[in-house]
């Protein structure tokens, strides 16, 4: 006969509910649950003392925070747990509840009053971790400075384009100043902002991959603390108050997206930021469904709008605007316009016009924080 062994359960730690979901949604994003490696579906926990370290990683980006235990734990623990089923196991327990993780044979417990979970857990050790980085520039930036450059470009980033350079964002920095730069070949968005502080002599250049990019959009929170960035030849790593986020780079040269930007200035149209929205909105309900395109007629004192599909169906929309120039014509994707407009926080905003470049620049009045430049469609 033979003896069954039996382990002796052991609590590994003790946290509030509130605190565990809050850590997991910070990290949540990154999880990919349908990875061919199991464990990128799961989060590492890992701790001693009165703090847990909570980590995602999708071994191309990887999040991680803390969370203060319940309870001060005098053994040092890490596991890793399926992500989901613990945010699953979280959101359906009382908000005042108090969490216990146990060992017991192989398994882990989630106990909680009124409800036990057993999950498998997989070894701690075999979780992917991004090589350290060796850093080669250090800088600081307001937390809520750096979310809004991001926000006020990253929606012109490619998706899924041949040019891989193309599928994420320029983190330019320069002369105490960084440039945010997105571009999809059919437009391009800029914002610059100043920074706390930088290591860098003359200009360093990073792409941020999109999903890196969505996520921080997400994670950082408008506030004035400072968030440090360190940046190596192939990585990046993000570090604020509430999580810290590491990341490849896209390898690749970005284009010199200042030739993008028209210069010698011709024609420039100041258009009232609603009134273009609505304009817009009436017009795109008849515009085609596959191009979303519509012609602007500008003139002294008017824009007009023009939206047609392929069963020959017409919009047209009409707005007062101050123009300076000579009468044109230009057409433009109208979704391409929206998110400008959704973007820009004044009231109005200019549209300018040069002859010798096909780009359009639109910016916001009395302001170089940002710029957008539309390439015009053949209609």
């Amino acid at each position: 006969m033979t003896e069954k062994t039996i382990t002796e359960a052991k609590c590994l730690f003790s946290i509030a509910r509130d605190s565990l979901l809050a850590s997991l949604k910070n990290v949540s994003g990154v999880v990919e649950p349908s990875q061919v490696m199991q464990i990128l579906s799961y989060v590492k926990l890992s701790g001693q003392g009165n703090h847990v370290t909570i980590m995602a990683s999708n071994s191309e980006v990887e999040v991680e925070t803390s969370a203060r235990l319940f309870a001060e734990s005098k053994d040092a623990f890490s596991l890793a747990l399926p992500c989901r089923k613990l945010m699953d196991i979280c959101k359906l327990l009382p908000e005042s509840s108090v969490i216990e993780f146990v060992l017991k044979d192989q398994w882990v417990e989630v106990r909680a009053k009124d409800a036990n979970f057993k999950l498998s857990s997989l070894p701690s050790q075999s979780f992917p971790l991004l090589p350290r980085l060796e850093v080669l520039h250090q800088i600081e930036i307001p937390e809520d400075v750096l979310k809004l450059s991001i926000e006020k470009s990253c929606f012109s980033m490619a998706y899924q384009d041949a040019r891989f350079f193309l599928n994420g964002l320029l983190f330019e920095c320069l002369d105490k100043k960084v440039n945010c730069v997105a571009t999809d070949g059919h437009r391009l968005s800029w914002a610059n902002a100043a920074l706390l502080g930088s290591s860098v002599q003359g200009t360093s250049q990073s792409i941020i991959p999109r999903k890196t990019v969505i996520e921080l959009t997400r994670l950082l929170r408008a506030t004035d603390a400072a968030v440090h960035i360190s940046l190596a030849q192939h990585a990046i790593e993000i570090r604020a108050g509430h999580f810290i986020m590491r990341s490849n780079l896209i390898e690749g040269k970005y284009p010199n997206y200042t030739k993008l930007v028209p210069k010698d200035v011709s024609a420039a149209a100041t258009v009232e930021v609603q009134a273009l929205k609505l304009a817009l909105g009436r017009v795109a309900i008849l515009a085609n469904e596959k191009f979303k395109g519509a012609k602007f007629y500008f003139s002294q004192g008017q824009l007009k709008i023009v939206g047609r599909n392929f069963d020959q169906e017409e919009a047209v929309s009409q707005l007062p605007i101050g123009y300076e120039g000579s009468d044109r014509e230009v057409a433009f994707n109208i979704g391409y316009v929206l998110d400008v407009l959704s973007a820009v926080e004044t009231d109005e905003v200019v549209f300018q016009f040069s002859e010798k470049m096909q780009g359009v620049l639109l910016e916001q009045p009395g302001s170089d924080a940002v710029a957008y430049v539309i390439m015009p469609l053949t209609l």
